[in-house]
């Protein structure tokens, strides 16, 4: 089996696209020392929620433990075992081991289920390759932290057990080619096009439709062809503030800051932890009380978040201030999406429409339904185009020579 992948590894949610299908996941791993189910779980039971249910054991040269066995993602957040998670702001992505694991663990999980779908029996041994363009924090982007990265993955087989129940089935990995981009830029690729439609129509979803009403517009994909860009990649630990022409990445103007919604949530732990009682809450666990509405808990959580949303919002809005100045103001439109951008659009929504309007240009502030995907939409649209392909075959002739 060969897939194509659009990855993009968030600091709380993992968003990726295997062969146009999108799963998201919580960005976390329990380590643990053996799979949970018993001997009379029958196998093919565990198929269709696979996916949501991921237990892998993973031997790879990439990980600092020769052979483990984990938890990945939804289902490492529900067991609760201890997690582990992302390092808001301190730890780099390129060297470390979270990344590997869930990358593998999802990569296989899928290898299962489709394998399963399709022969209609679940197989012992599944090879697979894989193409795939991730990304890094615009901060920790360069030529030799790319490297770093693609090395992990390219140097070696990974094998990957996925347990279904008291059987497993043994993943072989091999990457044959993997691109990595600095955040934020895969979104133009995003805007132009949209990953679900086939041939080469311009996106015309309703992605627009604020941004048409507010400007009395009727854009499309189209508009994002040549047009220079401040982006506001506002993610957990990190905000993106790139600069692009077209789908060009203005080096110049290469930003990244230790904002963004990771950074208000650990502010509102203590305190909430304090009133309700509970203890060692994790950002991620936070983060889903957040989103359930009708959690017990979510009027407690909102409270306690809204103080360090307000900050962190200011703080945003200021380093874009510096980005348009360094740039004298000269960009067509404000790009604001990611996951945090949801989460803080109450607190900053009308500071950056005051912003818009000081550098006299436009405000795209992406709605909600569409904020957190477009980073692993833009990677899927680089991996699955003629531009991959190119430098894919440009690899293979690297090493002929």
């Amino acid at each position: 089996m060969h897939l194509k992948v659009g990855n993009d590894n968030g600091n709380s949610e993992q968003d990726i696209i295997i062969e146009g299908e999108l799963f998201k996941q919580p960005n976390v791993y329990s380590l643990v020392l053996k799979a949970p189910w018993s001997d009379d779980t029958k196998p093919e039971s565990l198929i269709p929620n696979i996916m949501k249910n991921l237990v892998v054991s993973i031997e790879s040269p990439a990980t600092s433990m020769s052979s483990a066995t984990y938890y990945i993602g939804e289902f490492a957040l529900k067991s609760g075992e201890p997690l582990t998670t992302f390092n808001v702001g301190i730890e780099k992505k390129h060297t470390s081991d979270l990344p590997i694991i869930n990358t593998l663990g999802v990569i296989a999980g899928y290898a299962v289920k489709r394998t399963y779908e399709e022969d209609k029996q679940i197989p012992e041994v599944i090879n697979l390759t894989v193409d795939m363009s991730t990304a890094l924090p615009i901060d920790d982007w360069d030529r030799d932290t790319s490297q770093t990265f693609i090395d992990r993955f390219t140097k070696g087989e990974h094998r990957v057990s996925v347990y279904l129940g008291s059987t497993s089935v043994l993943v072989r990995i091999k990457f044959e080619a993997i691109y990595v981009m600095p955040e934020g830029t895969p979104v133009i690729f995003a805007l132009q096009k949209n990953f679900k439609d086939e041939g080469n129509v311009w996106r015309s979803d309703s992605i627009f439709e604020d941004f048409n009403k507010k400007y009395d517009v009727a854009i499309d994909g189209s508009y994002f062809k040549n047009i220079k860009a401040a982006h506001v990649d506002i993610g957990d630990g990190t905000t993106d503030l790139p600069i692009t022409e077209g789908l060009k990445f203005l080096t110049t103007y290469k930003k990244g800051i230790n904002k963004g919604v990771g950074h208000a949530i650990q502010t509102a732990i203590s305190p909430f932890e304090k009133d309700t009682g509970l203890i060692n809450i994790e950002r991620q666990e936070y983060s889903e009380i957040l989103k359930d509405k009708k959690h017990k808990y979510h009027q407690d959580a909102t409270k306690y978040f809204m103080i360090g949303k307000i900050q962190q919002s200011k703080e945003i809005a200021g380093e874009l201030l510096k980005q348009l100045n360094k740039v004298r103001n000269d960009v067509d439109v404000i790009l604001v999406y990611g996951g945090g951008s949801i989460a803080m659009r109450d607190a900053l929504y009308n500071i950056l429409e005051q912003t818009a309007e000081g550098a006299r240009t436009k405000l795209f502030y992406v709605p909600q339904e569409h904020a957190v995907t477009l980073n692993a939409e833009g990677l899927y649209l680089f991996v699955t185009s003629k531009i991959f392909a190119n430098y894919k075959k440009q690899l293979k002739e690297k090493v002929k020579n």
